[in-house]
């Protein structure tokens, strides 16, 4: 989850303390806890990157709590750079890596397209 900014306030002297405290003017163990947990709880770029490279080709699928924040902003147009060499190239997908129906579907125009009825070897 994602960290939830918190928002501080001037002390204000015309207010109670408890006031001031639920105004967000006030430090308090509470808020200060908030910090240190949002601070905890991140991940550094190459966190990310190994959590990720471990999904890689595991058919795992990665969700969008799983990349940083610079990879969203570059898909939500938001910002973030994105790598156009890392976009697949040609031949770099496998029939491993379909989906069993295209790979049935493909089979089966192979078995059309073979004269000799011999598989084709992929």
């Amino acid at each position: 989850m994602a960290y939830q900014k918190q928002t501080w306030r001037d002390f204000d002297d015309t207010k109670t303390d408890l006031q001031n405290i639920n105004n967000g003017a006030v430090v308090t163990p509470e808020r200060l806890n908030h910090i240190e947990n949002g601070i905890a709880n991140s991940a550094d770029k190459a966190e990310v990157t190994a959590q990720l490279q471990q999904k890689v080709g595991l058919g795992v699928k990665a969700e969008l709590e799983d990349l940083s924040a610079n990879v969203l902003g570059a898909i939500d147009g938001t910002g973030g750079t994105f790598n156009l060499l890392s976009v697949p190239q040609d031949d770099s997908v496998t029939i491993e890596k379909m989906s069993p129906d295209l790979r049935l579907f493909i089979a089966d125009w192979q078995a059309v397209l073979t004269t000799e009825n011999e598989s084709w070897v992929i």
